[in-house]
Parts: C-alpha cells; sequence; structure tokens
C-alpha cells in the first residue's frame, strides 16, 4: 500500500529544529541531526514505513510545523495596512497556523510513540486555543458555557494586538485586549518544550535499546 504524502526530507528536520533554537536561543539546542538520525536508522525507518498510518501522520506533522512556522513568520513581518482586509485575513491566519502548530506537535509525539496529550496540560497553549476560538474561530454564538455569549474583533484596535469584544446574554459586556506578540512568544516557548520532551524520549529510547 503506497502512501500519497511524499517521504520525509532532510529539511523537514531543520524546520522542526528551528522551531526549538528561536524559542530557546543556544541554552540547549537541538541539532537538526538528532531528528534526522531517528528518523533515518535503518530498523526504525523500516518499521515505520511498513505501519503506513503512523507514517503518514509523522510526515504530515513535520509538514504542518514547517508550514505553520512559516506562516507565523509572515504576519510579524507583514506591510499590511492596519484594518485592511488583507490585514484581516493575516490575523485570522495567524490564529488559525497557532492552533494547527498545537495539533501537529502533538499528533508528531503521537506517531513517534508517545502520548500526544501535551496541549491539554499546558495553560498558555490552551489560553491560545480558546481566543482562537471566540475570535476567528466560532465567535457569532458560543454556547458551552451556562450562559451563551456571542463576540467580535474591534477593528479600531487591530495592529500589535487587537481588542476582543464580548456581549453575553445575561447582559453582561467584556473587554479584552489580545497582544498578539505575547501570544506568538508563549505558543514558541510551550511548543519548543514540547519538542524537547519528544526528543528527550527519542534519547531514553536509544538508549535503552543499546543498554
Amino acid at each position: 500500500m503506497s502512501s500519497f504524502l511524499r517521504e520525509l526530507r532532510d529539511a523537514d528536520a531543520e524546520a522542526v529544529a528551528a522551531l526549538f533554537v528561536e524559542a530557546f536561543g543556544d541554552a540547549r539546542r537541538l541539532d537538526a541531526e538528532e531528528i534526522r538520525s531517528w528518523i533515518n536508522q535503518p530498523q526504525r525507518a523500516k518499521k515505520l514505513r511498513r505501519e503506513v498510518g503512523r507514517w503518514n501522520q509523522l510526515c504530515s506533522c513535520l509538514d504542518t510545523l514547517q508550514q505553520t512556522e512559516l506562516a507565523m513568520q509572515a504576519y510579524a513581518s507583514s506591510p499590511s495596512k492596519v484594518g485592511s482586509g488583507e490585514h484581516y485575513l493575516a490575523l485570522y491566519g495567524l490564529l488559525q497556523a497557532m492552533v494547527l502548530q498545537q495539533d501537529a506537535v502533538c499528533h508528531l509525539d503521537e506517531a513517534l510513540g508517545g502520548a500526544g496529550t501535551a496541549v491539554g496540560s499546558d495553560r498558555h497553549l490552551q489560553d491560545i486555543r480558546k481566543i482562537r476560538n471566540v475570535s476567528v474561530g466560532h465567535p457569532t454564538k458560543v454556547d458551552r458555557r451556562d450562559v451563551m455569549s456571542h463576540h467580535y474583533i474591534s477593528r479600531p484596535k487591530i495592529g500589535k494586538g487587537f481588542e476582543l469584544v464580548s456581549a453575553f446574554d445575561d447582559g453582561r459586556r467584556q473587554f479584552t485586549f489580545v497582544s498578539l506578540a505575547q501570544l506568538l512568544r508563549k505558543q514558541k516557548l510551550s511548543v519548543a518544550r514540547m519538542l524537547r520532551g519528544i526528543v528527550k524520549n527519542l534519547d531514553h529510547d536509544a538508549t535503552m535499546k543499546t543498554v
């Protein structure tokens, strides 16, 4: 049975490593060779390729990690005029890319034998998901809580961040400023921490098999 996804490339490992290095600097540098050599170990690669679903998931996760990081970098350097259609498109895309990146690193962990549940235990990542859901995911009607609510982005505040306006059916109104720079920083640190955990587990597995 063949996979419609392409095979892994050296650049995939470089992309995942770049996420880690950007967030942590040289404090504990992640060499791309750590990921590449682990995947390319002959017996392990042969086993992964036999498990088509797992191999496809691994390829998909690495591609998504690379592409979402590029999207986040593009937003930071976007020249779009504040409040323009292009700016809204970039804002919607940024928040969606952040959630996709979280999913990708969890599913990468799962594909490599981990639990794949780290996002659920990270408060910062959960906050980002909640902001995405009520601002650009499903803002018009949130009915999963005791009181139904409706949300929108306040146009005048868009720039480095935005004001999220929330109206509740019990008459309350809430105004929350969302700093995009802060969200990006928290995302990078949390994702890097998750990647560090994945590599630590890979190192541990490799050590146990040599004992």
